[in-house]
C-alpha cells in the first residue's frame, strides 16, 4: 500500500472516530437535526475462515498469511493463443 493512500485511510478513521466521540452515531437526535446513523460492527471473517486463518499462521510461521484475498490476485494465467 502506498504512504499516501495509508495516510487516506488513516485520516478516515480518525474522522469517523471524532464523529463518533461527537455523538453522531447515538439513537435520536443528536443536536442540530443529525439522526441516528444505523452503523454496526461486522466480522471480517467467519468462524470457519477464523479457524483456517489461525490454522495457517500456526502451519508457516515464517510466512504472512494474508486474509479474504483472492486467489486471483496473487496468480495469473496467461491465455493460450
Amino acid at each position: 500500500m502506498s504512504p499516501i493512500a495509508l495516510l487516506l485511510v488513516v485520516l478516515a478513521f480518525a474522522g469517523l472516530i471524532a464523529l463518533a466521540r461527537k455523538g453522531l452515531f447515538t439513537r435520536g437526535r443528536a443536536g442540530k437535526g443529525m439522526q441516528y446513523w444505523p452503523v454496526f460492527p461486522k466480522k471480517v471473517l467467519t468462524p470457519v475462515e477464523q479457524q483456517l486463518y489461525h490454522r495457517l499462521i500456526r502451519a508457516f510461521p515464517d510466512h504472512v498469511v494474508l486474509a479474504q484475498v483472492a486467489f486471483s490476485q496473487l496468480v495469473g494465467v496467461k491465455k493460450m493463443p
